[in-house]
């Protein structure tokens, strides 16, 4: 459970430009100081409290890496909310009640979305420009941070250096990101008042499928979403 902000020590660290720069990691003060006294002298691949520096990673790849995108992915689920997707549907109105919402993340640098009409309600829909974003990143800034941490715990970094891979897989970058977009829509849900329903789910059918409103699981079968989407007293 993330701590309140206040109650998140604020972490001094040097930028790629040696720039002194400010971030809040989620963890007190005084625990901190705990773990750097339990690690005094020790190694990373020996450390104590490993799980700790764990949850900081992540909390920092969302820091660093996803939040600068915050804005940008709002933009785009405003246009599915506001109804703005190029669509044509021969049997329906073009005006549409249901998306599907599905991601990539791609191991190393960027992470795909994209979103159309759900197809378990406008399967002879005519789809003219699909919706995508292309996020790219690199974690080198991360990987600084990290090691700047690790140096102010006490730890030797060196086994972290030669062996941690900060690539998106050993982050496992999903739940971080399904999170992420979870809020985006959730936040942009309040802005816009649409009754516009969203699934989100991982792009080559790893992982299950949400309710973006409210992280509900949907099995992934075109009965049981027409069940759930019914229950919510959606008529497509």
């Amino acid at each position: 459970m993330l701590r309140k902000k206040k109650d998140l020590m604020i972490f001094n660290f040097l930028d790629l430009n040696k720039e002194s720069q400010r971030v809040r990691i989620p963890i007190t003060e005084k625990r901190f100081k705990k773990i750097s006294k339990k690690n005094k002298g020790r190694d990373f691949d020996n450390m104590n409290y490993y799980l700790e520096f764990m949850l900081i990673r992540d909390y920092l790849f969302l820091v660093f890496i996803l939040n600068p995108y915050m804005e940008t992915v709002k933009i785009f689920f405003r246009k599915i909310q506001l109804s703005q997707l190029d669509f044509e549907d021969t049997h329906k109105n073009d005006i549409i009640k249901a998306a599907d919402v599905y991601y990539h993340v791609y191991y190393w640098n960027s992470i795909f979305i994209a979103s159309e009409p759900s197809t378990t309600f406008y399967s002879n829909g005519i789809i003219k420009d699909r919706l995508e974003l292309h996020l790219e990143f690199d974690t080198e800034l991360l990987e600084s941070v990290l090691e700047q941490l690790l140096e102010a715990l006490g730890i030797d970094y060196e086994a972290f250096q030669e062996e941690e891979d900060l690539s998106t897989f050993e982050i496992e970058a999903d739940s971080l990101v399904t999170s992420f977009l979870l809020e985006c829509w959730q936040d942009v849900k309040q802005e816009t008042q649409s009754k516009v329903f969203g699934m989100l789910f991982e792009g080559t059918g790893i992982g299950g499928m949400y309710d973006l409103d409210n992280a509900k699981d949907i099995e992934a079968t075109d009965s049981s979403i027409e069940a759930y989407v019914k229950s919510k007293g959606i008529i497509v």
